[in-house]
């Protein structure tokens, strides 16, 4: 977690199993036994690159229908998108239960990642117009 409020700090370090880290200097190790990434946005637009790099990581993610936006990633496949706290509370325990479901969850986010926004992906019409500019293509 990144700024987080006080009073939302001690509510979560109440929970059994949840650790609240604050900022950290690298996501990688700290959810390295992690069971998903959660982004539960209310608000943006575009692309929503904590959800993004959650998959990433193969990390199972629930984000919102607001984290998905942009992104055009198969809820139930891909990643998982909840409403409601309780549906956050669904998806957490059937990741915790199944790991067969996760994992492959995991697998599925990740190759998406790969295949839809690799750097080389997504600089490649960028790319194409300038060397259609400079007269290379």
């Amino acid at each position: 977690m990144g700024n987080i409020l006080e009073k939302d700090r001690r509510k979560f370090e109440h929970i059994d199993s949840v650790y609240v880290t604050g900022s950290v200097t690298s996501i990688v190790g700290e959810v390295r036994e992690a069971i998903a990434g959660v982004c539960p946005m209310r608000f943006g637009a575009g692309m929503q690159n904590k959800v993004l790099e959650y998959m990433a990581l193969g990390l199972p993610t629930i984000t919102s229908s607001m984290g998905l936006e942009g992104i055009d990633a198969v809820p139930g496949h891909q990643l998982l998108v909840a409403s409601t706290p309780e549906d956050y509370e669904y998806h957490l325990n059937r990741l915790y239960n199944d790991i067969e479901y996760a994992t492959n969850l995991s697998k599925e986010g990740r190759l998406f990642v790969e295949k839809n926004h690799a750097w080389q992906i997504a600089l490649s019409p960028l790319i194409k117009q300038v060397d259609k500019i400079l007269g290379l293509s």
